[in-house]
């Protein structure tokens, strides 16, 4: 507790640490009338959000996981007991690629602040019979710069259904894509042709999967740009075999992937040589892409670190292991043969090229069209980036590349089918310091605008804002949290006042 301060506490939903959100408010200035937790997991789902949500099983399932949590208190001014102060806080999802979830997040928060403005009115104030002004405040880490439909939403009062904000989530938040069950199809394919063609799993790669958390673990700080942290990776040089004992066409791998033409689709929704083409057509297309990119791109990023390891003395493959002819020492390295009896164990344990080099290592020669192997060759590494640059340029030259986290300029409309939802809520919000880029979040390799402190103009006047200190101050012990800055966050403060001055600044 803090001494003349009533407080409100809101912890995340089911999480076991003590992270939270707050809010308190000066006793002698407000008398606290009620709060509550408002549970953000789309669970039911809000009216305008019910049909996407039905359309979207994979989206509705995974949001209904998530721990956000918002609040909202509502203050009743000693000074003036005829005016409320409704006050809601937030922490919105944080995984970049979630556009669309942060979006609806805020819808549904902005839902619950309306009806509680409405019910403030309603109720009347301390006369009970007389009409109750209402002010607002909206205020949070939003995870959201000005370029974001989430800030869009809170400022202009509407989001259309085809905002390039929902396409972008669909095609780039894994859970959205069905990545993971994506991946796991293609690998229990590929289980089904290896038996076809029988070559059953021996065990003799137990080396990899059981130790997975030993890579996956340690990562690599998560706020660099993916292409850059690669090039550290890299292992140098790097030997395997050259030739390759098995046909490995014969397995027909997955072809969904695999034949996924960066160049058939453009971003006004025409196909390379198929003027015809609907833009239903170039959606799915583009999902396939997008789809390819992201599978490429999860096998890339465990099958080299997996490589790296192995030039290490005791790391994960330098195990020995053989399958049942005595092929395939780890040290010499896996293919052909060896490296299907690898897969086939590997598949028939469940692993996927989202969780073991190995099936990976086979995702990155079926879209490359090199033979696979582990380790993978330097030019093995050089055509998988080549392919995974083409699919990224693809999807940005259509509008819906990889979020880029505080990128100029404002999203347009999908210039395909509408894909999300219209969203739209009666609340007048303005930002306390304007569409701002100053940075509120700065790590290593990182700063962005992810706070944002808005409130009501029609009964609130904005009187002061604190300064915000620049990129280079905050830098100036590289990151945050530092010496200086004790969070990894910018403090936003605001002094308001109610419009007509009769209630006095909010602060007294």
């Amino acid at each position: 507790m803090v001494a003349g301060y009533s407080l409100s506490f809101v912890p995340k939903a089911g999480a076991t640490s003590s992270e939270g959100i707050a809010v308190l408010a000066k006793s002698s200035a407000f008398e606290v009338v009620g709060a509550r937790t408002v549970r953000l997991d789309l669970r039911p789902p809000p009216p305008q959000l019910a049909s996407y949500l039905a359309a979207n099983p994979h989206t509705a399932v995974a949001a209904s996981a998530l721990p956000t949590v918002a609040q909202i208190v509502r203050l009743r001014s000693r000074r003036a007991p005829g005016r409320m102060l409704v006050v809601a806080n937030t922490h919105l999802y944080f995984a970049n690629p979630a556009v669309h979830v942060r979006l609806m997040q805020a819808g549904a928060l902005l839902a619950e602040v309306e009806a509680e403005v409405e019910a403030c009115r309603s109720q009347g104030g301390a006369g009970g019979g007389r009409s109750t002004e209402v002010g607002v405040v909206v205020a949070g880490d939003l995870n959201a710069d000005s370029t974001d439909a989430v800030v869009q939403l809170l400022l202009e009062r509407r989001i259309v259904s085809s905002h390039r904000d929902w396409r972008i989530g669909a095609l780039h938040w894994p859970p959205s894509l069905g990545l993971a069950a994506d991946a796991g199809a293609a690998a229990q394919r590929l289980g089904d042709n290896l038996r076809r063609l029988n070559i059953e799993g021996t065990g003799a790669c137990r080396y990899l999967s059981p130790g997975q958390k030993r890579y996956k673990g340690s990562r690599l700080p998560p706020f660099l740009p993916f292409h850059s942290r690669l090039g550290s990776l890299l292992p140098r040089p790097l030997a395997g075999p050259e030739s390759d004992a098995l046909d490995w066409s014969l397995l027909a791998l997955d072809r969904t992937a695999c034949d996924a033409d960066p160049a058939a689709v453009f971003g006004d929704g025409t196909a390379s040589g198929s003027p015809d083409v609907t833009s239903e057509d170039a959606g799915k297309r583009l999902r396939q892409v997008a789809l390819s990119f992201h599978r490429l791109r999860g096998a890339i990023k465990l099958v080299v670190p997996a490589q790296r390891l192995q030039r290490q003395p005791g790391g994960l493959l330098a195990e020995k292991g053989c399958d049942a002819s005595g092929e395939g020492e780890m040290d010499g390295g896996l293919a052909g043969v060896s490296l299907a009896v690898a897969a086939a164990a590997s598949v028939g344990r469940g692993e996927t090229l989202l969780t073991c080099a190995i099936v990976a290592a086979i995702e990155v020669g079926a879209q490359t069209g090199r033979p696979p192997r582990l380790p993978l060759s330097d030019q093995d590494v050089a055509a998988a980036l080549s392919r995974l640059q083409a699919l990224g340029l693809h999807l940005r030259a259509s509008q819906v590349g990889v979020p880029t986290p505080g990128t100029a300029g404002r999203p347009g409309t999908d210039c395909l089918p509408p894909c999300g939802a219209d969203l739209s809520h009666g609340l007048e919000l303005q930002s306390a310091y304007g569409v701002h880029t100053h940075p509120t979040h700065v790590t290593v390799g990182y700063a962005n605008t992810l706070d944002w402190l808005t409130f009501c103009p029609a009964a609130l006047r904005l009187r002061a804002t604190a300064p915000l200190p620049g990129e280079a101050e905050l830098r100036r012990y590289v990151a945050m949290p530092s010496v200086e800055f004790p969070s990894d966050h910018v403090s936003l403060i605001a002094d308001l006042e109610w419009r007509d001055g009769g209630g006095g600044s909010l602060a007294e």
